[in-house]
């Protein structure tokens, strides 16, 4: 009986995935330098915009505290639509939170998130992809308040600037001529809090991240897209109250 060669077949799914890149590459290498200034305009308009919603939320809400604080979380991740493993990684960022009514909070946050995949079909003989990300996120969120820990259910939209892709452990290796600029997505949350007392708290919370857009370009043939579950941990402290 034939013997598979197992560890050919996982290098050649490896290869194959590079030569799909690659050829990607020459094809649309020109359409994308010509297509950067496009994706500049895009990419700050859509900041301005979230900018304007935050200001108009926040300005009509006339909020009664204000909180910042700082977060770090770390993310087990994976690209769908493609033969990868979920890989671990981390981000760390900053927020505000404002209690709008009640128990109801907003929070904008801005945050360093580093996401991807491990590429192939068996473990042992993988290539990480590692999709580095800065992103801007809008969360809102309601509180239950309970005997020693407060429960929270949020639910959030995020716009993301990718601004290094990685597919090998080669530093100088950057996929951003196949990718898209910008992910967007939703995310849900379930988490616990504990209130220190004015307006200073703990938290940790359990997220999951549906990204909309394709990671890599288009007419790369089908749409790869981001799946993260995540374990964010947060403290804030007071910065206005009226």
């Amino acid at each position: 009986m034939e013997k598979r060669n197992t560890r050919f077949t996982q290098n050649t799914d490896n290869f194959c995935f590079v030569c799909c890149l690659n050829d990607l590459n020459h094809r649309f290498k020109r359409e994308t330098e010509e297509s950067k200034p496009i994706f500049f305009l895009w990419r700050s308009t859509f900041l301005i915009i979230f900018s304007l919603l935050f200001s108009l939320v926040s300005n009509s809400a006339q909020a009664q505290l204000i909180s910042a604080g700082f977060l770090t979380q770390g993310n087990y991740s994976r690209i769908r639509n493609i033969e990868n493993f979920r890989r671990l990684a981390y981000g760390a960022g900053g927020f505000l939170e404002i209690q709008l009514k009640d128990n109801w909070r907003i929070r904008p946050q801005l945050l360093y998130s580093q996401i991807g995949g491990d590429v192939g079909e068996v473990r042992a003989n993988t290539t990480s992809l590692r999709l580095h990300y800065i992103e801007n996120q809008y969360s809102f969120s309601y509180i239950f308040e309970g005997n020693y820990w407060n429960y929270q259910v949020s639910a959030a939209l995020s716009g993301a600037y990718l601004w290094k892709a990685q597919y090998d452990k080669n530093p100088s290796y950057d996929l951003r001529w196949a990718t898209h600029d910008f992910d967007v997505g939703w995310l849900v949350g379930f988490g616990f809090r504990y209130e220190t007392g004015s307006w200073r708290w703990f938290s940790t919370e359990f997220r999951h991240y549906w990204g909309r857009n394709s990671v890599f370009l288009d007419r790369f043939g089908f749409p790869v897209r981001n799946s993260v579950f995540s374990l964010r941990l947060a403290y804030s402290f007071p910065v206005k109250m009226k």
